[in-house]
């Protein structure tokens, strides 16, 4: 397979936007709370919030791409430790990881480790301090990538079910 990992750029948008929706499906059956389908707007909603974000310099987005295809993307941005934060923890410079995806048919071809080293490249060029990012407790997968990466488990968030209609 010969892909290239490059930056997003604006002609990308209708092939990322179908990779945002491929993405939400694909959490949906790993997290009972997400929606089975997202609503109609969903992805141009967060499509635009994430064009806005790099307008603003904050969010950097690349894409992998093999003949043209986009088959898989990273998104990451810039936050802060601000405000009441500041009382209790340092202030540093966060890059965080919103997205990865890759396309089913084209995972294990080290597609997404090669996106996770782009990310990271750009936010130790921006001097970020750490980089973040969450994944759902049984993607076995992405936590083993991202331990490849150099990442460390740092927090985990739990939650009980008190209405058993969640799981319909």
């Amino acid at each position: 397979m010969d892909f290239k990992i490059r930056q997003y750029k604006p002609q990308d948008a209708s092939q990322l936007k179908i990779l945002l929706e491929e993405l939400v499906k694909s959490e949906a059956k790993k997290n009972f709370l997400r929606l089975p389908f997202p609503k109609p707007e969903y992805k141009e909603v967060y499509f635009q919030g994430l064009i806005k974000k790099i307008n603003e310099n904050s969010t950097q987005i690349y894409v992998a791409e093999d003949a043209g295809l986009i088959i898989g993307y990273v998104a990451g941005t810039i936050q802060f430790v601000s405000g009441d934060d500041l009382l209790e923890f340092k202030p540093v410079k966060e890059g965080f990881i919103t997205d990865i995806f890759v396309k089913e048919k084209y995972r294990k071809n080290e597609i997404g480790k090669k996106l996770m080293k782009m990310i990271m490249q750009y936010f130790e060029k921006q001097k970020c301090d750490i980089l973040k990012l969450f994944t759902q407790s049984e993607n076995d997968i992405a936590h083993h990538l991202y331990l490849q990466c150099g990442f460390s488990d740092y927090n985990q968030k739990m939650i009980k079910v008190i209405n058993p209609d969640l799981y319909k």
